[in-house]
């Protein structure tokens, strides 16, 4: 009877273990299984990220136009700032005589479009876009249009909340002169801030009756802005503008020894001490 009863816990006991063994096998595929998923998923979030970032921007030359001229629209969700173009000069014989780059100085919200004027050399005969750069928050965006491959590096382009640091009062942009080259207009500006004000340069669009930015242009005013001084600038426009848009202006700090950067589309200020 008791050899019986060892026999029968002996039993027990190799079957309570081959259960518990089962157990944990099961639950150690479970957890590989939930790894793999929780792996599968990061991976398919940073692909579509990626294909995000590689579809943001569509660049083409524009046709029936100069060859210098090329249309880049944000077809993102996202604001684009910091736009580079790159792009090889061919000659007649499709022979690449240089590669350069070219900044469109505008942040570009979703679905607005701006042309780019690139200078090109005396023989060139074309021009190739092979991919372009932008920044997107904290990332550089790299898109190789050769590879169709894109690349996500560091912006190290730092910002802040420009509110703080938007000190020029601005009224509207009035037209004052028309003529056969183009458009004069006048803003009057007021430094609202305690502090002097050097080197004021108003960052300007010139739009198409599309709304479509067709020239980023800088006009500057040497002349030092007092605490709360007034001054008039006048801005010159090409006769192709419809409009006119104060996209941004820079401003020497005097007397903090600082030059600052507003970028009035994205509401952000670089910082330069």
């Amino acid at each position: 009877m008791k050899k019986i009863y060892k026999k029968s816990k002996i039993h027990i006991i190799v079957i309570i273990f081959l259960v518990f063994s089962i157990s944990l096998i099961g639950c150690s595929k479970e957890h590989n299984n939930k790894d793999i998923n929780f792996e599968n998923k990061k991976e398919n979030k940073k692909e579509n990220k990626l294909e995000n970032y590689k579809e943001a921007l569509q660049v083409e030359k524009v046709k029936d136009e100069s060859i210098s001229q090329i249309k880049v629209t944000n077809k993102s969700s996202f604001d684009v700032s910091g736009i580079c173009l790159i792009y090889d000069e061919v000659d007649k014989n499709n022979n690449v005589i240089t590669n350069s780059k070219n900044l469109i100085d505008i942040t570009l919200n979703p679905s607005k479009v701006v042309y780019s004027q690139i200078s090109t050399q005396e023989y060139t005969k074309d021009i190739n876009i092979t991919g372009y750069e932008y920044s997107y928050k904290e990332d550089r965006v790299f898109v190789d249009l050769n590879k169709d491959t894109v690349k996500v590096g560091i912006n190290n382009v730092k910002t802040e909340n420009s509110n703080p640091y938007e000190i020029l009062y601005t009224s509207d942009i009035n037209k004052i002169n028309e003529s056969k080259e183009g458009f004069t207009y006048e803003i009057k500006v007021k430094n609202l801030s305690q502090n002097d004000l050097g080197n004021t340069t108003l960052k300007l669009a010139e739009l198409n009756d599309k709304g479509e930015y067709i020239k980023i242009t800088h006009t500057i005013s040497s002349n030092v802005l007092k605490s709360n001084e007034k001054a008039k600038i006048e801005i010159t426009s090409s006769k192709d503008a419809k409009d006119l848009k104060l996209i941004g202006y820079i401003y020497d700090d005097i007397n903090n020894k600082a030059n600052v950067d507003i970028d009035l589309q994205a509401h952000k200020a670089k910082i330069n001490k």
